[in-house]
């Protein structure tokens, strides 16, 4: 259980971050005192969870399953 709230804290200052950069790259590439409040860019949970899907970025566990493969086929070792 303890695990699981971790995760989701570390997913949560992700997140975070990950808005607040796409905040700071907007403001490098617009002048943003010429745009209106209202106008503005906000960087909500859903822009980015919609960006991601758009350009495939996905949270992939890397796991230790390439060990077992690479034991398996040991000419390869030495294969260039």
């Amino acid at each position: 259980m303890v695990h699981a709230e971790e995760s989701k804290i570390v997913i949560n200052i992700r997140k975070y971050i990950e808005k607040k950069n796409a905040l700071v790259f907007y403001n490098e590439l617009y002048d943003v005192s010429s745009i209106l409040e209202e106008e503005q860019f906000t960087a909500s949970n859903g822009w980015l969870d919609r960006w991601k899907k758009r350009y495939g970025i996905r949270k992939l566990k890397i796991c230790e399953e390439k060990l077992s493969a690479e034991k398996a086929l040991p000419e390869l070792e030495n294969f260039k």
